[in-house]
């Protein structure tokens, strides 16, 4: 929250998102997520 007490969003760059990829490149996906998002029967 900031300092009126509404949430904010910030957008990623390009580059952070990159970057946070390759934090977990070495991890194994326990869910997959695709373009529809997660349905009921996940």
């Amino acid at each position: 929250m900031n300092r009126t007490g509404t949430d904010t969003i910030t957008e990623l760059t390009s580059r952070q998102r990159a970057h946070l990829r390759s934090l977990a490149h070495h991890l194994k996906p326990i869910l997959h997520v695709g373009a529809d998002g997660v349905t009921d029967a996940v």
